[in-house]
């Protein structure tokens, strides 16, 4: 449907980012086709932070796998990421100036969080740059028990345990059903002065429906 889409109107952009979506979101891993299409979408729609955002995610993922199979171009697939995370967080600030409207901002800063902290190529990361960005995301989404989960990490990465355990506790407070065991487990490496490191099953989905949550325009 989406293909008959865009070959009755090869200039609708969105076409091309949701055609994007289905070779990306929908289990198929099939990278290369899902960046075309986000490449095209930008190409014809150069100002929507949602396809640069989209197709970060998507460098991101297809770097996380590079660096299992051992591809020695992780890093570019990585830098590709942060530029498409960069770009769509630098539109987002001019489209709320514009409209005077939330863009879902915080969703930038968390996919940057999430680089900076668990970057498949050590040196991607950079902790002071998670924590800044942690913290935004807990700002602009009022400090929810997620945001203050990951500004824990990012906290005990640059090696402010008191802080940590301080943003980890209100995460507990908040809601003390939700991964209530690994967030005990967080506490006691904390206490002990040291970083937390998340079991696999436990670090932020490299693809996360959230993305999906931001306004669109």
């Amino acid at each position: 449907m989406l293909s008959e889409a865009i070959r009755l109107d090869p200039e609708y952009a969105d076409a091309w980012k949701h055609r994007g979506d289905v070779w990306f979101l929908d289990g198929r891993r099939e990278y290369d086709k899902a960046i075309a299409d986000y490449d095209q979408a930008i190409k014809l729609n150069p100002n929507n932070s949602d396809f640069y955002l989209i197709r970060g995610a998507c460098w991101n993922t297809r770097a996380h796998e590079s660096f299992v199979a051992g591809d020695p171009a992780n890093p570019v697939f990585l830098e590709h990421a942060l530029d498409d995370i960069s770009q769509a967080h630098r539109l987002g600030i001019r489209d709320e100036r514009e409209s005077g409207l939330p863009s879902g901002m915080h969703v930038f800063h968390e996919k940057l969080a999430h680089i900076y902290l668990w970057s498949p190529d050590p040196s991607f990361r950079d902790a002071k740059r998670a924590v800044q960005h942690a913290r935004r995301n807990c700002e602009l989404r009022n400090w929810p028990d997620d945001a203050l989960e990951l500004l824990a990490f990012a906290y005990a990465d640059v090696g402010q345990f008191d802080d940590a355990i301080e943003q980890l506790e209100r995460a507990i407070a908040f809601d003390r059903n939700r991964n209530l065991e690994k967030r005990q487990r967080m506490l006691e490496s904390y206490h002990a002065g040291q970083k937390y490191e998340p079991r696999p099953e436990e670090l932020p989905d490299v693809v996360t429906n959230r993305l999906e949550q931001k306004p669109t325009r």
